[in-house]
């Protein structure tokens, strides 16, 4: 192991991703990882779900989920990387990513995980996954944050328009957001807005174009944060 990464002290969410990733490489090493989970008691244990997704119950007692996103083999160094994406009670935390590099030997390279996929985030208590607000309060809240700013969205082109509401836990910061341990978990909805101009005559009723992701309180409705259209991975 390169001397550099021997000094990096990883997470209890970065320790579960490698050993995940260590049992699902070719030629893994899933002898080590079923010793790991034997070790624990079985409420404990991992459970295997569909489309690769494992459960885990942390030290603290929270259950969550390990999405795997995406898996390639490097075709330069050969390295495997894998790449996770946190749940918890089916749903997404936005934003939460975990890395692990292995080498073509199967040896643990590095792992690094987001702000939101640290411990002590993921420990924080969520708040009630059942959303209150409706497709038509999302449009409502839409419209009235784009007449504030001045830029106005008509009601004719948000009337039909398919705003592919997402539900996920968003963690917002408090204070000046300079820690993650400053916050709270939100339940929220990420709109993907598409809204082409109808016409009415010679006169348009609507923007030629609104392509914006909105994070919207699912419980309240705030629009929380406005973001271009430029998918990541969350």
């Amino acid at each position: 192991m390169p001397k550099q990464l021997e000094k990096k002290k990883t997470t209890e969410l970065e320790d579960i991703a490698i050993k995940l990733s260590g049992s699902d490489s070719p030629g893994g090493a899933e002898e080590e990882f079923c010793l790991f989970i034997g070790s624990q008691p079985k409420s404990l244990q991992p459970k295997l779900e569909p489309r690769y997704t494992k459960q885990v119950r942390l030290s603290t007692g929270l259950l969550v989920e390990f999405e795997r996103v995406d898996k390639y083999q490097s075709k330069f160094t050969q390295a495997f990387k894998f790449k996770y994406r946190l749940r918890h009670q089916d749903i997404p935390l936005y934003g939460s990513s975990i890395i692990v590099d292995l080498d073509e030997d199967n040896k643990f390279l590095f792992a690094n995980s987001s702000e939101v996929a640290q411990d002590e985030a993921v420990k924080k208590g969520f708040p009630d996954k059942n959303p209150k607000v409706t497709e038509e309060d999302i449009k409502d809240s839409i419209y009235e944050y784009c007449l504030k700013k001045g830029e106005p969205i008509s009601p004719e082109a948000l009337k039909d328009c398919d705003i592919n509401p997402e539900l996920y836990y968003y963690f917002k910061h408090f204070s000046n957001g300079s820690s993650h341990k400053l916050g709270e978990w939100r339940l929220v909805y990420v709109t993907n807005i598409k809204v082409m101009a109808p016409t009415g005559g010679e006169k348009s009723v609507g923007t030629s174009l609104e392509l914006t992701d909105y994070v919207i309180d699912a419980h309240t409705g705030e629009i929380m944060l406005e973001l271009s259209n430029l998918r990541t991975f969350c």
